[in-house]
Formats: C-alpha cells, structure tokens, sequence
C-alpha cells in the first residue's frame, strides 16, 4: 500500500509521498514550514478529512512613534514623530515610545545599549509604551511577546542621540562691507541670526576710534529660531572727524536650558569717515612727497583692517571652542602684525627725510605761462614733525602692545591695541590726503597748468550711493521674491542632489549581495555622510524660511504705525468733501470718497497679502523641516546597514522637495504662465502622438508582422497614459496652488492668476471627467489583448485578426479630440494664442464638429438599415413572388435612375410598375409614413454635412496653398450634387447606402487630415511663440509678393 498526503496549493492538490518504516505506518517529514496550509492523506481508495495546520509567529514591531516632550526652558511645544523609532532631542527631553505591533502581544521590553531594561505597558493589544529621558548617545532594542510564549529576540537597534545646543549663527546682511562715509551721514545695519533651539537676545555692538564697544539691543521676536533686527547709526551724534572709523559687529545669544547660553559673534565691518569733498591742498614742492607716499599709507591702512578681522576670527573661534586655541595660526597674525610695525617705520622715517632736503634744489622754476611754482614751505624746526608723522609713530607703538599680547596667545587684549595702530594710521592718511596733490607734470604733459583733481573717487561715491539705492534698499516685494527665488534654487539642487544618492542607494540595495562586507561598509559609511549633509543643507533652507517670514510679520507691524498716521490726512479731507457736497460740488466729494474707499481696499488687500504670504511661508518651512526627518530617518537606517529602507525614506524625502518645488515655482506669476504652457504644450503633444498611434493601427498588417506592431504601439499608449496622468496631477496642483494664493495677490496678478487657475481646474476635471488617463490604459491593454491566441486555443491555432487592432483607431482619434480641447483651454488662458493660432484652432474644432456629426448621422441610418434587415426576414414568407417582383422592378428603376443621373423612377420601368409597388407592399411600408419623413430628414443632413465638409477642405485649400488638394491625402473627395435613400430593408437601398457611406468614408478621411494637418501647424505656431525673442519683421503673405518686386526694381535700377 502507498500513502500519499496531499496538500492544498489553491484550487490543486500537491501530492507527495509517504515513507514506512513499519508495515501500516507511514510518515512525511517538513523541515521548514513558514506558511498555514491544508492537507489530507490518501492511502489506495481511502482519503482522510482535510485537516490544517495553522503557523504561529511571534509578535514583531510594525512601527515606532516617539513623544517629545522639550525642557520648560526652550519653551518648544511638544511633537510626536511617526514611524521613526530613532530618538534626536537635547538633552534632558522626556521621550515616550509608542511600539505597534503586527499581531496582539502580551509584554515588550526596551533593552538600552548600557543593558538597562525597560519595561513596555500594553496600552491596547497592538500597542506598547515606555517612557525615558535622553541624557546622552545610546540605543536600544524592543524584544516582545504573546500569550502563548511566543517571542521576538529584538534584532533591530534603534539609536537615541543627543542634539549639541549649538551656538547661533549671526550674519549682517546690511552693510555687510566695509564702507567710507560722512560725518552726517545715517547708516541702516541689518542683521539676522538663526539658532536651533530660539534666539533670546540680538545686540549690536559698535565702537568710535578703538574705544570701549557701546551695545546696543535690537528688537526682534524672542524665542524665535530665526529673527532679523535692524538699526540705524547716526554719525553726527557720535562727533566724529574725517580719519576716524567705527567697527561694528552683532551678537547674538540663544535661550538657556539652566545652563550658561551660548553666544555668538558676527564678522567685524568698519565705517571709515571722509570729508564732504576732497580736500587738495597744492604741493609745496615737486618733491614735497614720495611718488608712492599716498598709496604706500593706504597699503598699511589696509594690512591692518586684515591684522584686526583675523584676530578679530581667532578670538570668536576661542569662545566658541570654550577656550581652545589655535596657537600656529595667533602666532602667524603676530609675525604679520610684527612685519607691518616695521613697514610703519620705514614709512615714518620717509616721511622725515622729505623735510630734509638741499636748499639748493628748492629753487623757483617758471612754468610754461611764466607763472612761477608755489613758494615752498617754511622749514621745519628742530625736533619739529609732519602730523601725518607722529600718528605713524604712534601706530607703530601700538602695534608692538599687540604683538606682545599676540605673542602670549591673549587675542582679546591683542584687540583693542590693533584697533588702536589702525586709527593712527587713518588719521595720516587723512593728513596725508589733506596735503597731497599730484600734478606730475613731466610725467603725463600737464605742465604747470593747475592740478587735475582726482575726481575718480566722487564718481566712486555716486556709483555707490546708486548701488545702495538699487540694490540695499529693495522693496519688501522685491525682498520677498528675491528670498523665495534663493529658496526655490536652494531645494532645487537639494532635489537633484537627492535624486543622486536615492539611485545609489537603491544600486547598493540591488548589488550588496555581490560584494564584500568591507566594500559594504565603505559604501554605506559614504552613502551615510552624504545622506546627512544633505540633511544639514535642508535644515539650513528651513531656517531661511523662518527667518524670512520673521522678517515679513516685523515688516508688517513695523508697517502699522505707519498707516495709522497716513489715516489722519484722508479724515481731514472728508471733511473737506462734505463741506464742498454742501456747497453743491458733489462730484468732486464722490470722486474723493471712491479714492478713500480705494485706498482702504488697497490696504486691506497688502494686509491679506502679508498674512497669505506669512501663512503660506510657515507652512513651506513646516514641509521642509519634514523633508529634513526624512533624510535623518534615511541616513539612520544607512547606520543599520538597511539600504532598501533608506531608500524608501529617501525617496518620499524626494518627493516631498518636488511637491514644494512646484508649490513655489507656481507662486511667481511668470513660473504659473510658464508652467500653464508646458502643459498645454504636453496636451498638445499627447493628442498628437495618440493620431500617430491611431494612424499607424489603420494601417496594421494581418499575421506575425501586424502583431509585433501592435505590440509596440500598446507600449507607447501605456506611456502616453502615464503622462496623461501625470499631466492631470499637474493641472489639479496648478488649481490648488494657485487658488491658496488668489487672495493675497494684486491687481493685474490676481486676475492673471484666478485665469490662470481657472483654466487649470477646468482641464483637469475634462481629464477626470472623460477619464482620459484611464482610457488610454484601457486602449493599451485592448492592443495588448488583441495580439495574444483566442483562450483556449493552442498548437496550430490561428492568432487572432489585424482588425481587433485597427478597431481600435476610431478611439485613439477620440482621446486626440479630447486632448486637444484641454490644450485649446490652457491656450486661451495663458495669453499664447494669438490671431492665426485662433483661428486655426477655431478650424479644427469645426472639423472635429463635422466628423462627428457625420458619424452620428451614418449610425443613424446604419440603425435603420437592421431594422430594415429584420423587417425583410420577418415578412419574407407573406411577399411570395410578389415581393420577389417588386424587388426584381425596383432594381431595373434603380437602374434606369442610375443611368439616367438619378431622376427617381425611371418611367421606363413603367411596365414593370405595379409589380413593383406590390413588391414593396409586401416588403414592407417603411418607406412612407414616419420612416419616410426620417429618411428624408438624413438625407437633408447628410447634404448638409458633407457640403460644410468641402467647404472647409477649400477654406484650408485657400488659406494654406501647400496644402495638397483632397486634403493632401492623395484623394479626391467632392460633395454630391443629389442623391437618394429609398426604404431601409430593400436592395436599392443597400445600394444607395453603399454610396452613402463611401461618400462618408472619404469626407471622414479628409476630415483626419484636415484636423491633423491643423495641429501641427498650431503646434508650431506655440512653438514659436515660445521661443520668439521679439516680434515677427516678415511681411504678410498678402504683401509678401509686393515687396520683393518692390526690392527687385531696387536692384534693377540703373545707378545715374
């Protein structure tokens, strides 16, 4: 006897036998089951019930969400993070786990990297909980388990890492250079500064010639992570002289967690103080100066400026190291510093020898006008010194005090010595820029004419004054766009980059079988680093977003006041208004109450505005601080050596960034037209490629060859589906985007942007309502089906027929008509049709009226041709010869009628007459009556029809003269003068349907033509509409004649 067990496998039985080691006994080892199933034992004629064997698991970890709950003094509200498992918070944030489970289990613990157990508390039967407080780096496992005993080891660690409360990072933004000025001058200092956790306080910190630093705090929104504060210098109250400086800086400190906050330094900037107007003073002799004494000053003038700003650096990267100190490089500035107190010297020194010179080379010269040279000056007296002297002396004694402190490491005493040597040195310069005139008159032929002036630096200071104004100075709209074009950049290259590391990631995730493990690890470590710069660039665009919508809710309270006081002026003037509505002047008081009405609008419109535009910044910011959890999931699953999860989180990382791409391309007015004629360039393009497909399916082959063809045309339908998918997503994104920010855009923009979005909400519910993305898969797979065997046939069975395919065709032209009424809409709201592109597209939609009103028109009559068929089958036993008769005269009039032109019935027939009409008693009486009355109807419009259609041909004949004649198919297509229908179910009227339909056949074909041949010229006429980069100089084709005789008679034209 042979036992078999047979196990379920669908609707089929495995079978697999059994082995005995004792008669009557029989037994199938499994060694690996991993799924339930059923089974039964059949042994000779007897089968055992269906039994089943059901396989328990353990219960696993589904997902990990994490509670956060922040220090009181960071003042954050608290977040939950889903689907994450790995903990980032600073220290001493209390965190809960919530662990889901796949199937109910009874307890869990958290094991942490240390062994410390945690305990999970079942709060529902798929859901665990425990609570800890982060303290520093560490990790941990989740082990669980059932009621059954049934547990789960804990294999995948998750990390708990500790966010570093880094300082914050403090910038000027406004004047971020050094810059000259006048005494009286007012100088607007912009700064912002960023901090993780909130900014608590931003001082601006200023000091005049080296002296103690005056602080002064700016206002801004505290605990914000990103905040802008502004001030503005006035010089005149600081009594300053021309050769004085002002160095400024900004810092800024974060909100303290119960320790010491951390505090943060911008760059230094200085302001150096000019004269009104240069002020030259006549050389007192040619050689009252060294040729380079000028520039030899602002050389050391400018070494110095480098000596303060890199000590300037060391000193901030101490404090911010808590102390630590970068000895070689302190000790590089000294050795500069230590170098530029001997060139101060030389200097100095020069400056002395230039007062001590022969007598007798001092002698008046006469210039070429015989005017003598101005007298030279007195001579110094012993011990006596140039102003400009003592101050390069005095900088030279400060700059050794700083290059001892240097020399002992000590940067911040270095400072204020270094501040000092480089007021001395702007103080000579400025002396020296008082006496020295240089006229070179041997060198460049000015002779002894008066000194030419340098005018060169007063053109320097308008050009600088107009860059200010033009590019300091912006408006907040102007601001506004430059910040969202910095940001739109900025997630552009994150997305590319992105997109980058997402493909080889999934290459790792594909090859990590094929390599070794050091090779792994070297990948995922790199992968890993990337992963987390990007991660950092993306926390960086998020805090630039906060910052500029900072900026925007301090611009909008700052702009309050502001209103208020312009409010009082209007008040007086309504007054005025009512006094002159008294006085009988009406009209002016109502012109002046639209006008106040008006500007009450306009500022309730800038207020909607501001607060669109702040909603809609801090929503930005939300979505790219979610795109930053993404790539930190990412990059911890890379440290768990999981790239296939990486990349699933990398790639809706990715997806996030496109979405926000496209949310902020279609906030610029120029990015949504841009965007409105892409896409209906694509619709454009699609219902060109489905006339293609429809054009190629008309003419497939029979047998293997028509196959392969449809083949390849179901791929590309299937292409053309996805991308008319992807173009309807585009379009509802257009319509959404562009209607969340209708209310905060003015004037010609708003209406520019409810058209445009008008247009787009409309072609993506003609996408949705037409179920054109889903047509076009059903065409795909109808094409697909028609190349496969009959079900059920196999060996030698024919495959099936090329018609199934070419079928097809009627309905690719269908999606095409439908396309291109999308594109005609998008077209008509983004402005791109112009005159001819109208009506060019006015054509084709009347070719495609045409067309469809002949098809309906012949489905008609094709209704009634079966109706005329049944009836004829029906009444065939009642006509007898009768009928047969009949039929027999109706074809000879038919053809007499024939013969003769189509007159009716012939009268030579008339012997054969009253056969005929018992014939067609017999037949049937569907030709008079209501039947007769319909047929004469279609015939009218078939008439119709067909003569609109030749009109058309001819209208494109004309407007076009390359356009072939017949609709440049090669054919000939004429509308018939008359012609006749006779009662369905007869003989003649098959014939005269026959005609019919040929006649339709070819107006049909001329119509594809006509339609196809229209868009591509609409197409093209788009095309370079888009491209053009100015306007079309050719002359029109009218003219065009007339003006190249016009420049023949030009040439022809005999010279006199």
């Amino acid at each position: 006897m042979i036992a078999q067990v047979q196990i379920a496998d669908g609707d089929r039985w495995r079978i697999s036998d059994m082995s005995s080691d004792t008669p009557g006994s029989f037994r199938l080892a499994m060694p690996s089951v991993g799924a339930s199933f059923k089974y039964r034992v059949v042994a000779g004629a007897v089968t055992s019930p269906t039994y089943e064997i059901a396989v328990a698991f353990p219960p696993r970890v589904k997902r990990i969400d994490v509670d956060y709950t922040y220090p009181a003094g960071l003042r954050l509200e608290p977040r939950t993070e889903t689907d994450s498992g790995d903990i980032y918070a600073p220290a001493g944030t209390d965190v809960r786990v919530h662990v889901f489970t796949d199937r109910p289990a009874a307890n869990g613990q958290m094991t942490l990297g240390d062994g410390k157990p945690i305990a999970l508390a079942a709060d529902k039967p798929n859901e665990l909980s425990a609570s800890l407080k982060v303290t520093d780096d560490n990790s941990y496992r989740v082990a669980l388990a059932d009621r059954d005993g049934m547990a789960s080891p804990g294999d995948t660690e998750y990390f708990i890492r500790t966010l570093e409360d880094r300082p914050p990072e403090v910038r000027i933004l406004k004047p971020a250079t050094d810059r000259s000025v006048t005494r009286l001058e007012e100088v607007d200092i912009e700064a912002q500064a960023e901090d993780d956790y909130g900014v608590d306080r931003l001082d601006l910190v200023y000091s005049v010639r080296g002296a103690a630093d005056k602080v002064v705090p700016l206002e801004i929104a505290r605990r914000s992570s990103a905040v802008n504060g502004r001030h503005t210098l006035f010089l005149e109250d600081l009594d300053v002289q021309p050769g004085d400086f002002i160095s400024y800086y900004v810092r800024a400190r974060d909100l303290t967690r119960g320790t010491r906050p951390n505090e943060a330094r911008s760059d230094i900037f200085f302001l150096e103080v000019k004269p009104y107007e240069q002020e030259f003073a006549l050389a007192q002799s040619q050689g009252g100066m060294p040729g380079g004494g000028q520039s030899s000053v602002d050389d050391l003038v400018t070494a110095q400026k480098e000596v303060v700003v890199a000590t300037w650096k060391l000193d901030r990267r101490a404090q911010t190291a808590k102390g630590a100190k970068s000895e070689q490089d302190i000790r590089s500035v000294a050795r500069a510093e230590a170098e530029l107190r001997t060139r101060v010297e030389q200097t100095a020194s020069s400056f002395r020898e230039s007062t001590m010179r022969d007598p007798r080379k001092r002698q008046p010269q006469r210039g070429r006008g015989g005017q003598p040279t101005p007298p030279p000056p007195p001579e110094l007296k012993a011990g006596e010194t140039l102003p400009e002297e003592d101050h390069m002396t005095a900088a030279a004694a400060a700059m050794g005090h700083a290059v001892v402190s240097l020399d002992g490491l000590k940067t911040t005493d270095a400072l204020p010595q270094e501040l000092e040597a480089l007021n001395h040195l702007l103080k000579a310069q400025a002396d020296v820029k008082r006496r020295e005139v240089t006229r070179q008159q041997a060198g460049n032929g000015n002779g002894n004419r008066p000194s030419n002036y340098d005018v060169s630096s007063l053109f320097d200071k308008e050009l600088q004054k107009s860059q200010q104004t033009n590019y300091e100075t912006k408006s907040s709209a102007e601001s506004r766009e430059d910040g969202s074009q910095s940001a739109l950049d900025k997630i552009k290259e994150l997305a590319r980059r992105q997109d980058e590391l997402l493909k080889k990631q999934q290459d790792l995730a594909r090859n990590r079988e094929q390599m070794t493990e050091e090779e792994l690890k070297r990948e995922l470590a790199k992968l890993t680093r990337d992963q987390s710069e990007l991660r950092q660039k993306a926390e960086e665009v998020a805090r630039q977003m906060a910052s500029q919508q900072s900026g925007q809710n301090q611009q909008g309270q700052q702009s309050q006041p502001n209103e208020k006081s312009a409010q009082k002026s209007p008040s007086g003037q309504k007054g005025e208004s009512g006094q002159q509505s008294q006085s009988g002047r009406q009209g002016q008081s109502g012109q002046q109450g639209q006008q106040g009405q008006a500007g009450e609008a306009g500022k309730a419109g800038q207020g909607s505005q501001q607060s669109s535009a702040g909603g809609q910044q801090s929503e930005n910011s939300k979505r790219m601080r979610d795109v930053s959890e993404e790539m930190r999931n990412a990059a911890s699953e890379l440290r768990r050596q999981d790239p296939e999860q990486a990349s699933a989180r990398g790639s809706r990382a990715l997806d996030k960034l496109r979405e926000l791409q496209h949310q902020l391309e279609s906030v610029r007015p120029d990015e949504r037209r841009r965007a409105l004629g892409e896409m209906q360039l694509e619709a454009r393009q699609l219902a060109d490629a489905q006339r293609q497909i429809a054009s190629e399916l008309a003419k497939t082959a029979q047998g293997d060859a028509g196959k392969d063809a449809v083949r390849r045309l179901s791929g590309e339908e299937e292409r053309l589906a996805e991308r008319a998918r992807k173009l309807q997503g585009s379009l509802k994104q257009q319509a959404e985007g562009s209607g969340q920010r209708a209310q905060g855009t003015p004037g010609s923009d708003a209406r520019d942007n409810a058209r445009t979005q008008a247009a787009a909400g409309d072609g993506a519910r003609d996408m949705d309502r037409q179920r054109l993305a889903e047509r076009m898969q059903q065409a795909a797979d109808g094409m697909r089906a028609a190349t496969e065997e009959p079900r059920g046939s196999r060996g030698n069975a024919e495959p099936r027929s090329g018609d199934d395919a070419r079928a097809l065709s009627a309905p690719e032209q269908d999606l095409a008509r439908a396309l291109d009424k999308v594109a005609d809409k998008l077209a008509s709201a983004s402005g791109t049709q112009d005159g001819q592109s109208q009506k060019l597209s006015d054509q084709r939609a009347r070719a495609q009226e045409l067309r469809d009103k002949l098809n309906n028109t012949g489905r008609e009559l094709d209704r009634m041709a079966q109706a005329g068929k049944a009836g004829e089958s029906g009444r065939a036993g009642q006509a007898g010869r009768a009928g047969q008769t009949g039929e027999a005269g109706r074809a000879a009039g038919q053809a007499g009628q024939n013969g003769r032109g189509g007159q009716g019935e012939s009268q030579g027939s008339s012997s054969q007459k009253s056969s005929g009409e018992s014939g067609r008693a017999g037949a049937g009486q569907a030709g008079g009556g209501r039947n007769g009355t319909e047929l004469e109807r279609l015939r009218e419009q078939y008439e119709r029809q067909l003569q609109q259609t030749r009109d058309l041909v001819d209208q494109v004949r004309r407007d076009d003269p390359g356009f072939a004649r017949g609709g440049g198919g090669g054919f000939t297509f004429e509308a018939p003068t008359s012609a006749g229908l006779t009662a369905p179910g007869t003989e003649a009227f098959k014939q005269d349907f026959a005609k019919w339909e040929e006649m339709r056949k070819q107006a049909t074909q001329a119509l594809d033509i006509v339609e196809s041949t229209l868009s591509k010229k609409i197409q093209a006429q788009q095309a370079r509409d888009r491209l053009a980069a100015g306007a079309d100089d050719k002359a029109p084709p009218g003219y065009q004649k007339h003006v190249d005789d016009y420049f023949k008679a030009i040439a022809g034209k005999k010279k006199p």
